[in-house]
């Protein structure tokens, strides 16, 4: 099986406070300004085994997984 999840992570600021500086590499895939919040987008693709049902093996098996961050959106 392939398959591929998407997958959000936000950070906000208190008021008067700021996020924390991200690095280079987000900063470069980030639209808009970064004043109280900062959301990354990431995109996991993976490859998985399902043994047949008159299979001995009994379970799922995850072959591989690449993760990486696609956009970044700063409010």
């Amino acid at each position: 099986m392939f398959f591929t999840t998407r997958h959000y992570e936000k950070q906000t600021a208190a008021q008067g406070a700021s996020v924390p500086t991200p690095n280079e590499s987000v900063l470069a895939l980030t639209e808009g300004e970064i004043k109280q919040s900062l959301t990354m987008e990431f995109v996991s693709n993976a490859v998985a085994v399902n043994p047949a049902k008159d299979s001995a093996d009994d379970g799922v098996k995850i072959l591989g997984r690449v993760q990486g961050l696609t956009s970044a959106q700063g409010s």
